[in-house]
């Protein structure tokens, strides 16, 4: 289970704050967590909120994904302030990296100057591909590799893994249906998305969304996501 974390994006359709989030990945003895911040004003309250902070540092391991909503990283205001207080996160916490998505960021080259640890996510705009290729090959950043983005809209997850395994850093997993676009693999069937990962070691994020108090479903999916890479 050391490679496996829930994301509190799985919670997104329970209405619970910060606190019991990190609660709910706590109770399933997972030595890893990934902290899902979707805006600026989120940021702010995780900061400052103490009883949350401390709760995280219980994890040997702990990811942020920084916010995406109604933010371009680059030069303007919002952006600066954003990262000021992802500097100072990471200063109280010792974040194994922040992930941000590819389409968030306008200026790669300002942005690659950051003096915290990050990784990129691919997309989940379609025809976003090219544009992700073209950066990994002029920046050769870490990146995060999201399975559903990957097969959802257009299905690039074999060169992905042919040109940029050795850069993937974490893998996020999540099945996908007509109605839906991000359910536990358990729901939609596709645990057959993780046979070409199951050579890859690095850590896996759960991130389907879980309906409220779906306790035994999050065990089912941890299980299920467990056998594949053991």
């Amino acid at each position: 289970m050391e490679r496996i974390a829930l994301s509190t994006s799985a919670f997104c359709l329970w209405d619970i704050g910060a606190v019991d989030k990190i609660n709910i990945c706590q109770r399933y003895n997972l030595s890893r967590i990934e902290v899902a911040i979707s805006t600026f004003k989120m940021l702010k309250q995780l900061l400052a909120n103490e009883q949350a902070l401390n709760m995280l540092k219980s994890f040997d391991n702990v990811t942020i994904h920084a916010p995406w909503c109604g933010i371009k990283y680059g030069n303007n205001k919002k952006s600066r302030e954003a990262i000021a207080l992802i500097k100072e996160l990471d200063r109280y916490l010792n974040v194994e990296a922040f992930i941000f998505h590819q389409d968030t960021i306008k200026n790669f080259s300002e942005f690659s100057k950051n003096n915290f640890n990050y990784y990129i996510e691919n997309s989940a705009i379609p025809g976003s591909w090219p544009e992700f290729n073209q950066l990994m090959e002029e920046y050769k950043f870490p990146c995060v590799l999201d399975i559903n983005r990957a097969t959802r809209n257009d299905n690039y997850l074999e060169p992905f893994l042919d040109k940029y395994m050795e850069n993937i850093t974490e893998i996020h997993v999540s099945g996908f249906a007509t109605e839906c676009y991000r359910l536990p693999i358990t729901t939609t069937n596709q645990s057959s998305s993780l046979n070409s990962i199951t050579n890859l070691s690095v850590p896996i994020i759960v991130e389907g969304l879980f309906k409220p108090l779906d306790y035994k479903g999050i065990a089912e999916e941890i299980n299920v996501i467990a056998e594949k890479i053991s």
